[in-house]
């Protein structure tokens, strides 16, 4: 086994404790087939195994599949928003117009998934947070254990997913999801430079004030994966307060 100080070089990022690429999207079987009532064959490493609970695994499983579900129908995406820029700086104003419908279509698609997905008979509140997300959300080092007790490092987010940083650099809203030493730290390095490529070659501005199909076409964009960002958040805050409760 590789040392992890090792992947931490190689891939550009610091975090002890893993992030949504290394925890969750490369943590995906794709080859394996997948059972009568589960669309994928799940994790490859588990968190969770060997629990009677079966709404533990459940949570587990869906949870992952979102995550993972949403960057594998990304790839078109991207491959949209490059052409998209590519018509841009070439003056292809009926080519944009068309990258860009794909483009909205595509992330409608995504939406979905958090919305079909991100249910309480699939993902149980009362075991989400402490069964799966907890596990993911915080990590502590053998060598980070002192004194004063271990130091935490934040962990894994849905707002790391490559999708909602790349979509939102192409649509100019560069929103604070993470700060720079959180996306130092979760971030892959090839990641956080695709992210500033597209940020760079921006073109919304420009069009924000002289052509409204195509300011149109992001708006609705923008929307569609508020959506998206909004599903994927809201539960975790749900499952916090449903906690809260229960600890009182």
């Amino acid at each position: 086994m590789l040392p992890w100080p090792f992947l931490n070089r190689r891939y550009a990022f610091t975090s002890p404790a893993g992030n949504i690429m290394t925890n969750f999207v490369m943590n995906w079987d794709w080859d394996s087939a997948p059972s009568a009532s589960l669309p994928a064959a799940g994790p490859t490493y588990r968190i969770n195994v060997g629990r009677a609970n079966p709404s533990i695994a459940r949570a587990e499983y869906w949870f992952a599949y979102m995550l993972v579900e949403t960057e594998r129908l990304a790839l078109p995406v991207y491959l949209d928003i490059a052409l998209a820029l590519l018509h841009r700086a070439r003056g292809d104003r009926g080519e944009l117009l068309a990258a860009l419908r794909r483009i909205r279509d595509n992330t409608r698609a995504i939406a979905k998934v958090f919305y079909d997905n991100m249910t309480s008979d699939k993902v149980e509140p009362r075991v989400w947070m402490s069964w799966v997300q907890g596990f993911h959300a915080y990590g502590a080092t053998e060598d980070a254990v002192t004194e004063e007790g271990a130091r935490e490092y934040d962990g894994v987010s849905a707002n790391q997913l490559p999708f909602f940083q790349v979509v939102d650099a192409f649509l100019g809203l560069r929103r604070t999801y993470l700060d720079g030493q959180e996306r130092r730290s979760n971030i892959l390095g090839a990641q956080r430079e695709m992210g500033d490529g597209v940020a760079r070659l921006c073109f919304r501005d420009e069009v924000r004030s002289g052509d409204e199909e195509v300011e149109g076409l992001m708006r609705e964009i923008a929307r569609v994966v508020r959506v998206s960002l909004f599903c994927s958040l809201l539960f975790p805050l749900l499952s916090c307060l449903r906690c809260g409760e229960r600890m009182r």
